[in-house]
């Protein structure tokens, strides 16, 4: 029988936040890619906090209300959109 559990080591409260799903690794760093109003996009490199399960605290390198990606799209390529079939992939049952 397998159980899980999560401790809490430390709480905090009014401090900026960004989804884990924006932290991309690129070679031995961890990244976030912030929206630029024209489109484009800005790679920072933020001090990271508190991390939790689904989002991290960032202590500097972005400002509240930035919008930061947590998908990347290479050009030429479509983004997959909610109601898109997956790809059936070798291994898997569908």
């Amino acid at each position: 029988m397998t159980t899980q559990c999560q401790i809490v080591v430390q709480e905090k409260k009014g401090v900026l936040v960004i989804p884990n799903a924006a932290l991309k690794w690129i070679g031995d760093r961890q990244v976030v890619f912030a929206v630029l109003a024209g489109g484009g996009v800005r790679e920072v490199q933020p001090r990271l906090g508190l991390e939790g399960l689904n989002e991290t605290e960032i202590l500097e390198g972005l400002t509240p209300g930035e919008t930061v990606a947590t998908q990347i799209v290479l050009p030429g390529l479509v983004a997959p959109t909610a109601n898109a079939p997956k790809p059936n992939r070798p291994g898997t049952n569908r």
